[in-house]
């Protein structure tokens, strides 16, 4: 076709300014900008888009003979790309090889037009990745044709209500900071849905307790690994691998209603896992029908010995008995919660697989060693006692130890107490007990 503008019209643009100018142009062309006001002036991006769509006839609805074949052939390659990936390289050799003998500089500008003019959605793959269109992209797309491939999407009424019911499903309408594609969009906000639950259910491996059907077990496994995925092709992954995984090629809705039931599994296994830990927690701690683990296990807190209750212990001793001690929360999950974090420092949000029955050994040991401690072992402990900050009476027992024991400690506290020689006894005995009495809690 005639072109007559050489500074766009060759193969190789080598200037920056015609480079910038031809960005600028596809820019345009793709926000649905390229507009009288955008076209009528002097500048290079006018010139060249007078010469590229006024002069040939294409901005009047009546292009010249030479570029309406260029242009339909053009489109054929588009349409040929309708459900099946193709490769840049077939347009790029047609178009710039005899008879047409097009050259590369003006081929993005055209294909740009050509895209804009589509409604399906398009995926653009760079090496099997997707990629989003751009005005460089694109440009790319007709330099280095044999890295890019084409595909262009049906528009269908299954399609768009599959695309509308993820769209509600995930809310994608009320999410920030998404993309101009649509279908990577709904992949964002699933994988941003996904990210937002607690670990326990992200991480978790086997649902063979949970969920009793082999296939949806499967499913959830494989769904949940879809989604942590960091590189990923959204087309692919919504409209070929997501029906892959539920066995439904053919078949959006059926596609939908499944991954709708995925979701609500993935949203609910935390409650589950909660009420089993609470079911448990009950069970070690003997909660008949009808009674509350609150009033349950201050029941037991107080039947235990004043040792047991007062004592330095073990870490995990003294903190299921300091948290029972401090509850100040009355529903089962809250108290269970504590009594999770008391015994094993970890919250249930963070749990594995093995966590349920790890916490459960661990609380009924330790049940079992707090009744294990009697009265009369207070024959051979040392006594500590003094009022807290809070104004509350601390009183605890404690073992002696030999000078063996701690001596870096001891040394570290000793060198201190010397170098602040001028804290008076008061402050200083203050300040040890302040520390002891967050040791002790």
């Amino acid at each position: 076709p005639l072109i007559n503008n050489e500074i766009i019209n060759r193969h190789i643009i080598s200037t920056g300014q015609t480079k910038k100018a031809r960005i600028n142009i596809i820019q345009a062309i793709l926000e649905q900008e390229d507009n009288e006001k955008f076209y009528d002036g002097t500048n290079q991006e006018a010139t060249i888009y007078r010469s590229l769509f006024c002069r040939t006839g294409i901005k009047d609805g009546k292009p010249t003979a030479e570029i309406n074949e260029i242009l339909n052939l053009m489109g054929t390659f588009l349409e040929s790309c309708s459900d099946k990936k193709k490769s840049l390289k077939e347009l790029l050799d047609i178009l710039i090889l005899e008879p047409y003998g097009m050259r590369k500089g003006v081929v993005p500008i055209y294909l740009a037009y050509l895209l804009s003019k589509r409604n399906e959605d398009i995926v653009v793959y760079f090496s099997d990745m997707e990629v989003q269109i751009s005005a460089e992209i694109i440009i790319n797309m007709c330099e280095y044709p044999e890295d890019y491939a084409l595909f262009m999407s049906k528009i269908d009424l299954q399609k768009e209500k599959y695309i509308e019911s993820l769209n509600l499903l995930f809310e994608v309408k009320d999410n920030r900071n998404l993309s101009v594609n649509r279908i990577k969009n709904i992949l964002i906000c699933m994988q941003r849905w996904f990210r937002a639950l607690p670990p326990i259910t992200r991480n978790a491996m086997n649902f063979s307790e949970y969920e009793k059907a082999e296939n949806v077990k499967g499913q959830l496994v494989k769904v949940r690994k879809l989604l942590q995925k960091v590189d990923f092709n959204s087309y692919e992954e919504l409209f070929v691998k997501l029906p892959e995984i539920f066995n439904a090629r053919d078949d959006l809705e059926a596609t939908y209603i499944m991954m709708d039931k995925c979701k609500t599994a993935f949203d609910d296994y935390f409650d589950w896992r909660l009420q089993n830990a609470i079911k448990g927690t009950c069970e070690v701690f003997g909660v008949r029908k009808g009674q509350e683990l609150y009033h349950v296990v201050k029941e037991w807190h107080e039947n235990q010995s004043d040792i047991s209750k007062n004592g330095l212990h073990g870490g995990r001793i003294t903190n299921l008995m300091s948290a029972i001690e401090n509850l100040t929360v009355y529903n089962n999950a809250e108290v269970t919660k504590k009594l999770i974090k008391a015994v094993t420092d970890v919250y249930i949000e963070n749990w594995n697989d093995a966590s349920y029955q790890e916490y459960i050994d661990i609380l009924q040991y330790v049940k079992q060693e707090v009744e294990s401690i009697k009265e009369d072992v207070t024959s051979d402990k040392l006594k500590l006692s003094f009022t807290g900050k809070n104004g509350k009476n601390i009183e605890k027992y404690y073992e002696p130890i030999t000078e063996s024991t701690g001596t870096v400690l001891r040394n570290i506290i000793e060198d201190t107490l010397e170098e602040y020689d001028d804290l008076s006894v008061n402050d200083r005995v203050a300040i040890l007990l302040e520390m002891i009495e967050k040791v002790i809690s």
